[in-house]
């Protein structure tokens, strides 16, 4: 007799399953050499969801893809180094953690100093922006004109990663 679907026996059959060595394979396989570049319309992408439709088939599910236009994606080609202050006074941000990149400012090459300034307040030319809580994304660019850039809060996990 085959349990009810939802019920804690049959869940307790299903996870008995669940192999950590086939989990760990899968992962290896996915993050090797021949999927480099697995993002939203790249090569690697599209080969790594070929290899997954392809796994998913062969465990007897029914596997539908489909296209979709994809706009750039900007790629991160090094992590940014950011610096807080100047001279000796000044303090490395760490990227990921206490700094990251909005996807409009990814392939911008060129360093950017200014002083800060808070967005809506003054003459924001030149000057780092502070987006303060409660002023919306929409409401900051539309005051950041000649600005340096924004910088927005973020929310972290526990860790302190973004």
């Amino acid at each position: 007799m085959t349990p009810a679907p939802g019920s804690a026996v049959r869940m307790e059959a299903i996870l008995a399953t669940v192999s950590a060595g086939r989990m760990a394979a899968t992962l290896a396989a996915l993050a090797s050499p021949g999927f480099t570049g697995r993002r939203v319309g790249t090569d690697g992408g599209a080969a790594a969801r070929a290899w997954l439709a392809d796994h998913l088939t062969a465990l007897g599910a029914t596997v539908d893809t489909d296209d979709f236009p994809v706009r750039a994606v900007p790629e991160v080609y090094a992590a940014p180094t950011v610096a807080w202050g100047e001279g000796r006074s000044s303090t490395s941000l760490v990227f990921g953690r206490e700094v990251a990149i909005h996807s409009a400012s990814c392939d911008a090459g060129e360093v950017r100093r200014g002083p800060l300034g808070l967005a809506g307040n003054g003459d924001p030319t030149g000057r780092w922006l502070v987006v303060p809580p409660g002023v919306s994304l929409f409401d900051a660019y539309a005051d950041a004109r000649d600005a340096a850039g924004l910088v927005v809060s973020r929310a972290v996990d526990a860790d302190g990663w973004q």
